[in-house]
């Protein structure tokens, strides 16, 4: 998670992912989900997810990863 590059509004609540294509943007809504974001900033200040592949991705819908062992998700 990078505050410092982080678009206009809650930088404590966007996510960036880095990709070949570009950066990925993800707003999160704590006022819905607090303890899933909570875990998700966790993570992301840990870098557990770093170089973590994609395995599948559906267009505007949603982004499917692996875990951090390298074991594929499915």
């Amino acid at each position: 998670m990078s505050e410092t590059e982080a678009p206009a509004g809650d930088g404590e609540n966007t996510l960036l992912i880095e990709i070949e294509h570009g950066t990925i943007t993800i707003r999160l809504r704590p006022d819905l989900a607090p303890l899933h974001v909570e875990r998700i900033k966790t993570l992301a200040r840990q870098g557990i997810n770093d170089k973590v592949p994609f395995h599948r991705v559906i267009e505007a819908f949603m982004a499917q990863g692996g875990d951090p062992t390298g074991h594929r998700a499915g």
